[in-house]
């Protein structure tokens, strides 16, 4: 609405110093707003269809063929000091701090 609606009102706030003709202004603004309508209900159609598709389904059963024995390598560093970064490896979940074990590579900078 805001595309239709703006472009009008600076037009009759502004109409002495307008520099083109509220004929001229309307086709762009439609066709403008017409696009944007398109796209949105397009982008929602995908969305929907998604949404079918996994409907009622837990994430457990979504991610069923990932492998839970899986050893997982990441770089553990703190906001404002990734200067000094350290590579661990786990094979458990990653709420599960205590078995985390350093790979032994340092990343000084």
């Amino acid at each position: 609405m805001l595309l239709v609606y703006e472009p009008i009102l600076m037009y009759a706030t502004n109409t002495d110093e307008f520099w083109f003709d509220f004929s001229t202004m309307i086709i762009p603004t439609m066709a403008i707003f017409v696009v944007f309508m398109l796209i949105g209900m397009a982008a929602s159609t995908v969305v929907y269809y998604i949404n079918r598709i996994y409907d009622k389904k837990s994430s457990t059963e979504l991610f069923k063929n990932i492998q839970t024995d899986r050893t997982r390598t990441f770089i553990w560093y703190r906001y404002n000091r990734e200067n000094h970064m350290v590579e661990y490896e786990t094979s458990g979940n990653m709420k599960e701090i205590e078995k985390f074990k350093p790979t032994g590579s340092i990343y000084d900078r």
